[in-house]
């Protein structure tokens, strides 16, 4: 027998179809198993359990306000701290849960003066338990802003007095009277610049109510 002889054209690859079918068996019931087991991922399709979707939902979208603060109609209004005339320290945000009206008006404004006994009717109309209205002066110091007051018998939910003009700053007032009506919420729904008209006045309430209502 002539050892020298090379194998048959075909044996070879038999072989190693054989073993390579054998290779793939295995792994394939290897990945079966792991599959069972939930060591691989499922793809895209896959359904995930109702629980575990609202976990995830719940992560990804929390629940926050978006609103940003602002001085523009739809925007948070900015937080303020101030001493009121009876020396008592208050902040916007006290007042939440009213319709909340900031004027901003000095001692040498006319209109200021025309608008505040107005302003003070409006409170007596509609009463202290769902209106506010804070009235804060524009750098002065509190012995002239007490005096004009006095002199004006004007009443209101508060008078504050600013000094350092950091609220003034902080609400971007250049010339007075301004006034802005905040809804329930602490939400700026108008800004009135100039002289308060009842009809203005009107105007701006219903849009505080309005926004308190439909948002």
């Amino acid at each position: 027998m002539d050892t020298n002889l090379s194998p048959k054209p075909g044996a070879s690859g038999r072989s190693q179809l054989v073993r390579l079918g054998a290779a793939a068996l295995v792994v394939g019931v290897a990945l079966l198993g792991l599959w069972r087991a939930g060591v691989l991922f499922q793809s895209e399709d896959s359904v995930i359990a109702p629980d575990v979707q609202a976990a995830n939902a719940s992560i990804e979208t929390p629940a926050v306000d978006e609103r940003s603060v602002g001085l523009r109609e739809g925007n948070l209004a900015p937080e303020f701290e101030f001493s009121d005339f009876e020396g008592a320290r208050s902040r916007l945000s006290d007042y939440r849960g009213r319709v909340v009206l900031v004027n901003f008006w000095a001692t040498w404004c006319i209109p200021c003066k025309a608008e505040l006994p107005d302003l003070d009717t409006l409170l007596q109309r509609h009463g202290d338990e769902r209106l506010a209205i804070l009235a804060i002066n524009y750098g002065e110091t509190f012995r002239v802003a007490d005096d004009f007051i006095t002199g004006l018998d004007v009443r209101l939910t508060a008078f504050g007095y600013d000094p350092e003009q950091a609220i003034s700053r902080r609400y971007g007032i250049q010339g007075l009277p301004v006034t802005y009506f905040i809804d329930e919420r602490g939400i700026v729904a108008r800004v009135i610049t100039g002289q308060l008209t009842p009809a203005l006045i009107e105007a701006g309430l219903a849009a505080a109510k309005g926004r308190s209502v439909s948002n």
